[in-house]
């Protein structure tokens, strides 16, 4: 009984092998195939790989024309009610934002205007919300709280507003330079504020003028 017993692990142990040899080759087989086709179509991989790149490179290419090639386009922006100040503004555009449900207090409307406060990051969207008729109004309102809004901008984008076709651009990144308390902030922003002392449009000169005069006092 006990020679019987000891001797009936062996088939096991032979089904075992029999099975690793066989993974092994099925292993081996799989290898060859592999090789083999490279080997065979080693010709297409070159121009498959250029092009996949180039496929990439002309969704890169058409996601920058969606997008628009701005670097402010991924900042991160202040939510008010839950939209950011550019969402706010599309939502104009598309005249939505005033059917938007900003609803609270009791159910009580409240315009865009008043719920939307100065973003300094989302000041590039809204200089481009002043050359819109649409949005206009709503980037104006928003601007007109520049003097107590927290923080301060970002001196690159007023820079670039004193570059605009648009005096209304111009004149606002003007007079949102006031906020700026970086000392070389102030010093590059009052060296192209002197440039603007002989805008074409009148509002602008004068707001050069009293903008030098503050940010002289910050020095």
């Amino acid at each position: 009984m006990n020679q019987e017993g000891s001797e009936q692990p062996e088939p096991k142990r032979r089904k075992k092998r029999k099975k690793k040899k066989r993974s092994r080759k099925q292993a081996g087989t799989f290898e060859l195939i592999v090789a083999d086709f490279f080997a065979k179509f080693s010709f297409l991989l070159k121009p498959l790989a250029v092009a996949a790149f180039a496929a990439l490179f002309i969704f890169c290419i058409m996601l920058v024309m969606q997008v628009g090639f701005q670097p402010f386009a991924w900042r991160s922006q202040v939510q008010y009610e839950g939209r950011t100040t550019r969402k706010w503004l599309e939502l104009e555009r598309e005249g939505k934002a005033r059917k938007a449900e900003v609803l609270f207090d009791g159910k009580r409307y409240i315009s865009p205007d008043r719920v939307i406060g100065l973003d300094w990051e989302a000041v590039p969207d809204i200089f481009e919300g002043i050359t819109d008729d649409r949005t206009r109004t709503l980037s104006l309102a928003i601007l007109k709280i520049y003097k107590t809004a927290p923080g301060t901008p970002v001196t690159s984008d007023l820079l670039n507003g004193y570059e605009s076709e648009d005096p209304r651009v111009r004149l606002w990144a003007v007079k949102l330079s006031e906020r700026i308390e970086d000392p070389s902030d102030i010093s590059r922003a009052t060296s192209r504020l002197e440039g603007l002392k002989d805008d074409p449009d009148e509002e602008v000169q004068l707001a050069v003028d009293e903008t030098l005069q503050i940010l002289s006092a910050k020095t």
